[in-house]
């Protein structure tokens, strides 16, 4: 991360479609997703192992897990360096629902109507996005 500037929600909504899109193509693989970021990826082999940067400012790493035992992906992760709205999100990948907490402070919601793959937003206490997961549904 760079030095804590808002990302472009747009951009940021873009890359979400991109990890999307990138998660449900046929015989697609942790590092493909990875790559889909921008940056160079870097993979340790561990199931949480396969990272790239965004080549997005505001946004951190992007993240991927594997499938058990498998290299498909099953979901991509990023922070951002500061928040951004969730209606700039919504506008651009579907309205958001909220979903229910997992702990103290634990706010999020998902975004859009379903589909292959999902975008789930974790909010701050303002309901800013902070990060976001984007994960395969099939």
């Amino acid at each position: 991360m760079s030095d804590g500037a808002a990302p472009d929600a747009a951009a940021v909504a873009d890359l979400a479609q991109r990890l999307g899109e990138a998660m449900t193509q046929p015989g697609a693989t942790a590092a493909a997703v990875a790559a889909a970021a921008g940056g160079e990826v870097s993979d340790d082999g561990a199931p949480l192992g396969v990272r790239a940067p965004a080549d997005l400012p505001g946004v951190g790493t992007v993240s991927v897990t594997r499938r058990w035992e498998s290299e498909e992906p099953n979901a991509a992760s990023f922070e951002l360096e500061a928040p951004v709205e969730l209606a700039e999100l919504e506008a651009r990948l579907g309205a958001s629902r909220p979903l229910p907490a997992s702990g103290p402070g634990d706010r999020r919601a998902l975004l859009g109507d379903g589909g292959d793959w999902t975008a789930l937003a974790s909010l701050d206490g303002d309901g800013a996005v902070t990060a976001v997961t984007v994960r395969r549904e099939t």
